[in-house]
């Protein structure tokens, strides 16, 4: 061999292994930047409440009803206080209280509410979708003792004549089970809340307790929505239950919240677009509607749109409560929904950045699935932000916990179990602040054992209410996970503890 060729053998060589090791490098790249999904590995978000099996329009987690993942999405109303497990939705700065007249100038505020993504599976190209929401308005809730024997809390149209006690039934349901029921809508006025149906004369006439203030034909709502002398109302952990409690947990004064939902098209790209709206997949109803329209929309599925993507990957959208073009904000208290997507086989939903939920009261624990974490991030940090986590009330502490794989996935509830952390092979270290702080991000310099935060000793103030709280992950360099990468949020109120948690979270591979 010659010296050209020589050298020549030698360039393609050093060519090669070029090339080799560019492949490899890449293929490092595209491991280490392998993306991680928050929010939920299923197509729904928040309990998926069927009538037929889940008496008083209630979650539960057995059977016929559940289980259910006994949490439902939220977003506060723009005049709720800050301090009420939602910083982004209110106008009210912190400590600037709630209502209208409140300090309206919370920093975190924004117009965009929260963000959800549909990640349409390939085989569900073409497919009719639907995105359906439950409960989209809010209602307030009235608990009470009804009796065994009362009838299930409806929504009906009623006309009343202002300074007469006499009710008329659009299109006649009034019964004689109705007598003694609370009866609110309104057209009440001051008297809501201790209104009550006295007798019945007919399936269209009833007499009220007191004079109606107001002439003309409105929605109302009869009976207990949470009858404490039936299930699951009934139960030790519904002792003590407000309407702000009551099945979906709606709170909001007869006024209630705007709601809108708004669908965007896929760009072509793997990350969410807001910037093309998708034609028909707009649906933006005023609280006045809204109220108007409760027997339509309270405890019940609505379908948002159906639309028929022509491509894979996401197709974002917004569900916002206020900033909405052509509708003043109006409301407080916070509204409880879920979301589902019907007719595909693999498609999935789950929330974008951020997610808001609250609680089910009847819970003693309780699991949500908080990120999916592949092998390929081994050695780096999950990073959790909480804010306002582990609320709650009676003689047990309270403590909320990051747990790793396996979550339980594909399954839409967690299975609840498990690995406790740090354990070898998947984490080496668990990190929070113990104080919590009024920004998001703190430091982390205080250790949690088992990955488990006390928010509540069973005494006194909450630690985090109002406040932010860090949890820090390290994984061990070793980390790795089967097809089930999904990491869990589980909370525990035990024996005798009251859950009122009501917060927004979020989390990250750092």
């Amino acid at each position: 061999m010659d010296e050209q060729q020589a050298h020549g053998a030698h360039g393609s060589r050093r060519k090669r292994a070029l090339g080799i090791a560019l492949v490899a490098a890449m293929a490092l790249v595209l491991a280490a930047c392998q993306p991680v999904t928050f929010g939920n590995p299923g197509a729904k978000v928040g309990n998926d409440i069927d009538p037929a099996n889940c008496p008083g329009a209630e979650a539960a987690q057995a059977p016929p009803c559940g289980p259910q993942p006994m949490l439902w999405a939220s977003i506060n109303g723009p005049y709720d206080n800050y301090a009420n497990g939602d910083p982004y939705s209110t106008h009210c700065a912190p400590g600037g209280g709630l209502g209208p007249a409140c300090t309206a100038t919370n920093p975190d505020y924004r117009t965009t509410g929260y963000a959800y993504v549909i990640d349409v599976a390939p085989e569900d190209v073409g497919k009719v979708l639907d995105l359906q929401g439950y409960d989209i308005g809010t209602y307030p809730r009235s608990v009470g003792y009804g009796g065994a024997n009362a009838p299930a809390a409806r929504s009906i149209s009623v006309t009343s004549t202002s300074g007469s006690k006499t009710l008329t039934a659009v299109g006649g349901i009034f019964n004689q089970s109705d007598v003694n029921q609370p009866v609110s809508g309104p057209w009440c006025g001051t008297s809501c809340g201790s209104l009550k149906i006295v007798s019945v004369a007919n399936a269209t006439s009833a007499v009220l307790s007191a004079a109606a203030t107001v002439t003309g034909t409105w929605p109302a709502s009869i009976g207990y929505d949470c009858n404490t002398a039936t299930g699951p109302f009934n139960a030790a952990r519904y002792l003590g239950l407000s309407g702000a409690g009551c099945q979906t947990g709606d709170d909001s004064d007869l006024g209630g919240q705007n709601f809108d939902v708004q669908l965007f098209d896929n760009d072509g790209t793997e990350a969410p677009s807001f910037a093309n709206p998708l034609p028909g997949c707009h649906l933006s109803l005023s609280a006045e509607t809204l109220t108007a329209s409760a027997p339509t929309f309270k405890n019940a599925w609505t379908t948002v749109c159906s639309f028929t993507p022509t491509k894979k990957g996401p197709y974002a959208f917004r569900v916002r409560n206020s900033g909405i073009p052509g509708l003043a904000d109006t409301g407080q208290g916070g509204n409880q929904y879920a979301l589902k997507v019907l007719g595909g086989s693999a498609t999935k939903l789950h929330a974008v950045n951020d997610q808001s939920v609250y609680v089910v009261p009847m819970a003693s624990t309780a699991t949500a699935y908080l990120i999916d974490v592949p092998a390929a991030n081994a050695g780096k940090k999950i990073v959790v932000d909480l804010y306002d986590a582990g609320d709650g009330s009676g003689a047990s502490p309270i403590a909320v916990q990051v747990k790793a794989p396996p979550g339980g996935a594909p399954s839409v509830v967690p299975a609840g179990t498990g690995v406790t952390v740090p354990a070898a092979g998947v984490a080496t270290a668990c990190d929070h602040n113990a104080i919590g702080s009024p920004t998001i991000g703190p430091a982390t310099p205080d250790v949690a054992d088992a990955c488990a935060v006390t928010t509540y000793t069973g005494t006194g103030p909450s630690a985090y209410n109002g406040k932010w709280l860090r949890i820090e992950v390290t994984l061990d360099p070793a980390y790795t996970c089967s097809s089930d990468c999904w990491w869990t949020l589980h909370w525990d109120w035990g024996t005798a503890g009251l859950p009122t948690d009501r917060l927004t979270y979020t989390a990250k591979v750092v």
